[in-house]
């Protein structure tokens, strides 16, 4: 069974390192779309471009530097054009106690990534 052709043809996925951004980017890869990878474990979106030579780009910003993801938008959109589609999906979770001092920059962290890097 074939996989059906999708809308998309140029994507950008940020997050694509594992879980449900790693998941879409497959199915975009298979479905023939050129995609920007955009996570921060290098090996794991070195791999999975891998599955599409010549299709896929491999980004490696930290999605709150805000000029970092300017030039990865240039440099993909000079190599592929306007993103039919963009997943803003990078994010991270994790406990901190807001009444413990040294958890604030935890939460500081959480906060850049989740909310301003989108």
């Amino acid at each position: 069974m074939s996989t059906p052709a999708l809308p998309f043809r140029q994507a950008v996925i940020t997050g694509a390192c594992g879980g449900l951004g790693q998941a879409l980017a497959q199915e975009l890869l298979a479905a023939g779309a050129q995609v920007a990878l955009v996570g921060l474990n290098r090996a794991a979106l070195d791999a999975l471009a891998a599955q599409a030579p010549g299709r896929a780009a491999v980004y490696t910003p930290d999605v709150a530097d805000s000029a970092a993801m300017q030039a990865m938008a240039a440099d993909w959109m000079a190599r592929a054009g306007l993103p039919d589609l963009v997943v803003a999906n990078a994010g991270v979770a994790g406990g901190f106690d807001t009444a413990e001092a040294g958890d604030l920059a935890v939460m500081r962290r959480m906060l850049e990534i989740n909310l301003l890097g989108p």
